[in-house]
């Protein structure tokens, strides 16, 4: 019963563990998910704010013009480089091109400033510049398209935000690589993993725990009568192969089986009642657990019914300790409770004999015992 107990609440543990995994599981999915489209935003109203800003610094410096501090040329050259100075991030920079298809400015290019775009790009580039112009003139927008990062030859997938400043028909641009995107995604999905990881291993080890104390209190029920604290006689079922087997092994001492049965016990039911029945039975196996050593098996077999399991030398030990067992119970060291003899049967395993068979000897000896007038021990004949 204790290993089926331990088996069953082994098995409801690693179903409360594997269900709290997947929500946990399903929780950081939900959450990574939702940090993903949250970041494409905050990119995106980043590239947007950026470029809204460019074209705040351009029309200072146009201001300036305006007010006669600047020439239109140094305002324009100063524009520019700042814009051409101004990076963020790792791969974040502006770029300046004009409505009539020249290369205003770009970090990437620098020697080609001044230049028919046509010049500098394939028309694959120039149809992109184009979609740049149109978008921009819409009033400012998104595009996707492919671009390589500052360094690198091979393209790579942007998402940038393009800004028309009418005055000098600059269209200004800036924006992000989603790779680099992915990338910290990815990197907040590890770091989530390795939370989940500590978080996981936390709720496993503190259930182990908790679980390994509730099973051991659990078994102690399970195995346990809870009156006299003796082993409960499905507990005697689940270990009497254990005795059993040592005494196939240890060829120096012999399984002995211990039936005892309190005298009259009905009779101490029906004059004093079960609450002083029970009080004897207490003391009773109290008094069992006193006498025997840790390796022997103490149970209350049903009713008043005792029976004591345990591996001897000798005839003689076995004889000294049921009577030690039943000599104070005779004598009546508890004041209070009246008193009570015990008869007992005491069989010794034979070669080859299973438990059932020498459980059965004992208690046909116990019954000898009563026949002969209760209070005494009978055991085998060697």
């Amino acid at each position: 019963m204790a290993l089926s107990i331990n088996s069953n609440i082994k098995r409801k543990l690693g179903w409360m563990v594997a269900t709290t995994f997947g929500g946990l599981l399903l929780l950081l999915i939900f959450f990574h998910h939702t940090f993903s489209d949250n970041l494409h935003r905050e990119k995106r109203h980043q590239s947007k704010s950026l470029a809204t800003a460019s074209i705040g610094v351009i029309n200072s410096f146009y201001s300036q013009f305006l007010a006669g501090a600047l020439t239109e040329v140094d305002a324009k050259h100063l524009a520019q480089t700042a814009l051409a100075q101004a990076t963020y991030d790792q791969c974040g920079y502006f770029w300046i091109h004009d409505l009539q298809g020249n290369l205003v400015m770009h970090p990437m290019a620098p020697e080609h400033a001044g230049q028919p775009i046509e010049q500098w790009l394939n028309k694959e580039g120039v149809t992109l510049f184009k979609r740049f112009d149109d978008t921009a003139q819409q009033g400012g927008g998104w595009v996707e398209y492919q671009w390589p990062k500052p360094g690198e030859i091979t393209k790579s997938p942007k998402l940038s935000y393009v800004a028309l400043f009418e005055p000098w028909q600059w269209v200004v641009g800036t924006g992000i690589y989603l790779e680099d995107s992915h990338k910290e995604i990815e990197r907040s999905f590890i770091r989530s993993l390795e939370v989940l990881a500590i978080v996981f291993g936390s709720i496993v080890i503190v259930s182990w725990i908790l679980a390994r104390r509730f099973t051991l209190q659990l078994e102690e029920l399970a195995i346990r009568d809870p009156l006299t604290t003796l082993y409960t006689r499905r507990y005697l079922n689940e270990t009497q192969d254990l005795f059993v087997r040592h005494d196939i092994r240890d060829k120096a001492s012999h399984l002995y089986v211990i039936f005892l049965d309190i005298d009259y016990f009905k009779n101490i039911n029906d004059r004093y009642g079960h609450l002083t029945g029970d009080a004897i039975l207490s003391n009773i196996g109290h008094w069992i657990r006193q006498q025997t050593r840790a390796d022997d098996l103490c149970v209350r077999y049903g009713g008043e019914e005792f029976l004591v399991m345990t591996l001897a030398t000798s005839h003689a030990d076995i004889i000294n300790l049921t009577e030690r067992i039943r000599h104070p119970t005779y004598s009546n060291t508890h004041p209070v409770l009246p008193k009570v003899t015990l008869s007992a049967g005491v069989a010794m395993r034979q070669p080859e004999e299973d438990f059932h068979s020498v459980l059965s000897r004992a208690d046909q000896l116990l019954y000898k015992a009563k026949r002969q007038g209760r209070n005494c021990v009978v055991m085998d004949s060697i």
